[in-house]
């Protein structure tokens, strides 16, 4: 899908993220078929986004309508109608259309309701359409959310403490295990974190438990998907030392997926902001370029058991030192089965690390070095740097295992692995106790 199109839904559903759902129940009676009938009570201006049978409302400060009996005869198609209409049936002030669907908005219709008098009314709004000629659209195919790691640029605010800071870049992270966490690096890289699930198809629901590196914040929020991708992310809640905050987050411009490359936006657009570096963060000069890509069935033409790249560039893949080439009358081994020698890399990534006595962190760059003798030297780059020593092996193709002897100089006991994917590394986890984190948990994706 073209840049333009994929930028015009995704703002198109970020309108539609700070929303929250109004409920509806199917009708009973015997009327029009195509019909949505919207009943709210309202004071102020609240504007309604209808998706389906699904409507969803944005009060925007206004006092938020109450449900006074909405219901559907048959939700609006993913696709063309005719003859939309939308008709007045109660309320003293003015119900206004603001956008059709269609497939730009990802067929949402979009509503204003106004009133203009002291106190609240009730309002009743009947839409109605004509089925198009042509068969209707499928609705999209549902992306099940099982991990999600991504650095958005966007729009945002973040208001605490009596200030409100923009925001220019999120750093989200969706564990497997199904805890979060999320790094503003604009907004003096305040850190959120938490456990959410999977409410729906185009949402994601957080529950607040720490904030700017505490515990006993409370709040919750949502992230909303489309197509894969965190569009939008909104929190409410309360953290020790901050008092209430408010967050609102839209995707704009470029965004990178650790998960899925694939999700990526890489064309920035020319209105998106550049978001600023974190305070006290010094990245690594970039490398120079990244030899060949390897012939398939290996790692490419190397005779010898030189390290492929030393320091590989920002956001490219890592290619790992193999094992000598076997005898070529034996055959070719495949890439995982060669096994890996010596790996010493430079990666951008995203990522976090928790623990139970020090601040969390959101991590964007890891230096690794695995020597041929089995030593392990991981330095994870966030607010501070975070040095993981140990040992490595290689117990199966795809899995590197680490057992970790020292974390920041202070003793530890812990494990973990780097994963992966032929001869680029993937992913990295650690898990354990160290004498001056406590319980600590590392966990990155890289690409």
């Amino acid at each position: 899908m073209p840049f333009s199109r994929t930028a015009l839904v995704l703002l198109a559903l970020c309108a539609l993220a700070s929303a929250q759902d109004l409920p509806i129940r199917s009708a009973q009676d015997s009327g029009q078929a195509n019909r949505i009938d919207l009943r709210v009570v309202v004071d102020a201006t609240v504007e309604f986004s209808i998706q389906g049978a699904r409507i969803r409302y944005d009060a925007s400060g206004s006092k938020e309508p109450r449900d006074d009996g909405s219901e559907y005869a048959a939700g609006l198609p993913y696709g063309p109608v005719q003859n939309l209409r939308v008709k007045r049936m109660d309320g003293r002030g003015s119900i206004l259309l603001e956008e059709q669907p269609s497939a730009a908005n990802n067929w949402t219709l979009k509503l204003r309701i106004s009133d203009p008098k002291g106190g609240e009314d009730r309002y009743h709004a009947r839409i109605t359409w004509d089925a198009a000629q042509a068969p209707s659209a499928p609705a999209p195919a549902p992306v099940v959310i099982t991990e999600l790691s991504a650095a958005a640029d966007g729009r945002g605010t973040l208001s605490a403490g009596g200030r409100q800071t923009a925001i220019t870049q999120a750093q989200l992270t969706l564990a497997a295990n199904k805890t979060w966490i999320l790094g503003l690096p604009g907004a003096n890289n305040a850190r959120f974190r938490g456990t959410w699930e999977q409410a729906d198809a185009g949402a994601v629901s957080l529950k607040l438990t720490g904030a700017w590196g505490a515990q006993g914040a409370t709040g919750a929020g949502s992230v909303w998907i489309a197509e894969g991708r965190a569009t939008h992310i909104g929190l409410d809640g309360t953290a020790p030392g901050q008092g209430s905050f408010k967050l609102q987050f839209d995707q704009s411009g470029a965004y990178r997926d650790f998960v899925d490359p694939n999700r990526s936006l890489t064309t920035t657009s020319a209105n998106a902001p550049v978001a600023p570096k974190g305070p006290g963060r010094t990245r690594r000069p970039a490398a120079p370029a990244a030899p060949p890509p390897p012939a398939a069935g290996g790692f490419g033409n190397y005779e010898s058991n030189e390290i492929v790249a030393p320091r590989m560039p920002s956001r490219r893949a890592a290619p790992v030192r193999s094992a000598p080439r076997p005898d070529r009358n034996r055959g070719t081994q495949s890439a995982t089965q060669r096994g890996v020698r010596e790996l010493v890399v430079t990666l951008d990534g995203n990522g976090f690390i928790e623990s139970d006595r020090l601040a969390d962190d959101q991590l964007a760059q890891v230096f690794v070095r695995l020597r041929e003798g089995g030593a392990a030297r991981f330095e994870f780059d966030g607010q501070q740097t975070w040095t993981v020593e140990g040992r490595w092996t290689q117990p199966e193709p795809g899995r590197l295992a680490i057992a970790v002897s020292r974390v920041n100089s202070s003793a530890s006991q812990a494990s973990g692995s780097v994963w992966l994917n032929g001869n680029a590394v993937e992913r990295i986890e650690v898990e354990g106790t160290s004498s001056r984190t406590g319980d600590f948990r590392v966990r990155m994706f890289v690409k």
